[in-house]
């Protein structure tokens, strides 16, 4: 299981990143776990990989992930870190006390070792995703995560 993330300009819903990052903007408490691990992956690096590995006429199935594996939380402070805003704000809480009908992963990880040996360089990390990622918040204006109001 990889996390998606990244701007997206046509249906305008948020993602795990874009919504951490809307509501420590706010000021606004976020919780997440702590005991799910997840490889984060961002949508413009994955499209980017996608069209080499066509250009390098690669076959057969890939993880087209970024590197490492880490929890939602950690996640979360490194978005809150990155950004400027206040760690505290984000919360712990576990996977096992959600209260979700369907039962979900612990560990969703995914190794991005095959396909960095078939294009010969490292694929991305979470956190070299976000510098990518910051330089596209500056050239958009999208919903942060929550529903916005219309202009009255």
């Amino acid at each position: 299981m990889a996390t998606l993330w990244g701007i997206d300009l046509v249906a305008r819903r948020p993602n795990f990143v874009s919504w951490v990052l809307g509501e420590l903007l706010e000021g606004r408490e976020v919780q997440l776990f702590t005991d799910q691990s997840t490889t984060p992956s961002y949508a413009n690096q994955v499209a980017e990989v996608l069209v080499e590995m066509v250009r390098n006429d690669c076959k057969g199935v890939y993880n087209v992930v970024s590197q490492g594996c880490q929890s939602k939380y950690d996640m979360g402070l490194k978005i809150a870190e990155f950004f400027g805003r206040d760690p505290a704000l984000v919360k712990p809480w576990t996977l096992a006390s959600a209260p979700y009908k369907a039962k979900r992963p612990a560990n969703g990880c995914l190794d991005c070792t095959k396909v960095e040996e078939a294009l010969g360089r490292p694929m991305f990390t979470f956190e070299e995703s976000l510098v990518f990622f910051r330089s596209e918040v500056q050239n958009y204006h999208f919903n942060w995560g929550r529903p916005q109001k219309p202009p009255s």
